[in-house]
């Protein structure tokens, strides 16, 4: 939770406004949205694609309701209320799976 909820402090600001501002409109210029779905893109980027695809697998099943949200539990210290915090992590989660899909076409 503290990479996806920081990942704009590591000096990625200026890639993001130069090179992907695409990702801050269509976030409605949301930073940290943003942020998230450049470091899903960088994910993608770095990994190759056995390692794109498994990654893509546990996003996919981490941020799916039925599957129990094992991983939200862990992020948000086990509270599944669905209140802000636990609503955050998900949004978190389903950015970067949209940025790591997004570098594959998926």
């Amino acid at each position: 939770m503290f990479i996806l909820e920081n990942y704009l402090k590591t000096g990625i600001e200026n890639e993001l406004y130069e090179a992907h501002a695409s990702l801050l409109v269509e976030e409605g210029y949301d930073n940290r949205l943003a942020s998230v779905r450049l470091l899903g893109l960088d994910i993608a980027r770095l990994f190759d694609k056995n390692t794109v695809d498994a990654v893509t697998a546990i996003l996919k099943r981490e941020t799916d309701e039925e599957k129990g949200f094992r991983l939200l539990r862990q992020m948000v210290k086990g509270d599944l209320s669905h209140g802000t915090r636990f609503q955050t992590a998900l949004q978190l989660l389903k950015k970067l799976l949209q940025g790591v899909q997004e570098r594959h076409g998926r």
